[in-house]
């Protein structure tokens, strides 16, 4: 019985560069392990700094992306995954309880010191090692749950980096996405002038404010198609005026049109 689609992917890179770095977020779950390297890492403005052995645990939509502080060797693991049919409801509360029982951007990164041992680092590069389904699974499973029992931890000791309350911004935004949102509006409601949160954005997101909320009202929008319903309907509700502005938009972020997002999707590499 499968309880995931997974795909794993073991990265080491001798000189990495911040250019290939940029801010990005996906449709599945991902679990980033950080093996070597000095950087930091940006989920929705709130910055973590990491050590080797550090978790970094990402949900649908959530926008992220490395910063490096210096190009010293680099070296990750990333395991993407969506629950399949074969994981019942009970153990889906449990198992994706650190992904979904929290705000996004908060309570991402999970501290090589936080586990019991050090079992999760041989489930990883298992992981990424095998071909084989069922020992997939097991071993995706395995480190779900020791993820699950440290979510308490990691909720009473967690220490964050986030400054002028970016991540209240975040927060704002990806709750009025169906809403209108300009520049002027968001200032206001957070006593902030438009120079100061374009800065403090671009520092702690990489992108702008503009790219942040198309890129989400994007992923909401393919989100929904996805789940049935017509493209031709569903624009106006992802923020979108008219649907032309919302059809280049889309096929330039994904490469392909509303209307065929299922045939692309399913045999893209996003899973």
């Amino acid at each position: 019985m499968q309880l995931f689609q997974i795909e794993s992917y073991k990265m080491y890179t001798e000189q990495p560069e911040q250019s290939i770095f940029v801010p990005h977020a996906h449709d599945f779950f991902e679990l980033f392990c950080f093996l070597s390297g000095n950087a930091l890492y940006s989920v929705e403005g709130n910055i973590y700094s990491l050590s080797p052995g550090d978790i970094i645990v990402l949900r649908n939509a959530e926008m992220h992306y490395l910063i490096l502080r210096k190009s010293t060797p680099y070296m990750r693991f990333s395991i993407y995954f969506k629950p399949d049919h074969g994981l019942s409801r009970e153990d889906q509360a449990v198992l994706l309880a650190p992904f979904m029982d929290r705000s996004i951007g908060l309570y991402n990164h999970y501290q090589a010191s936080q586990f019991r041992d050090r079992h999760w680092v041989y489930y990883l590069e298992q992981l990424c090692q095998t071909d084989e389904p069922l020992r997939q699974q097991i071993y995706l499973s395995t480190i779900l749950r020791e993820l699950a029992d440290c979510f308490p931890l990691v909720k009473e000791n967690a220490a964050t980096l986030y400054t002028d309350n970016i991540i209240k911004v975040t927060h704002f935004i990806d709750s009025h996405l169906t809403q209108s949102l300009s520049l002027d509006e968001i200032c206001d409601r957070f006593y902030i002038s438009k120079a100061q949160l374009t800065r403090n954005f671009k520092r702690n997101l990489g992108t702008t404010v503009g790219d942040y909320i198309i890129t989400k009202r994007l992923l909401l929008a393919r989100s929904m198609i996805l789940d049935g319903q017509n493209p031709t309907n569903i624009y106006l509700q992802c923020g979108f005026h008219d649907y032309s502005a919302f059809f280049k938009a889309y096929k330039k972020k994904f490469g392909y049109t509303p209307k065929n997002t299922n045939k692309y999707f399913i045999d893209s590499e996003e899973m």
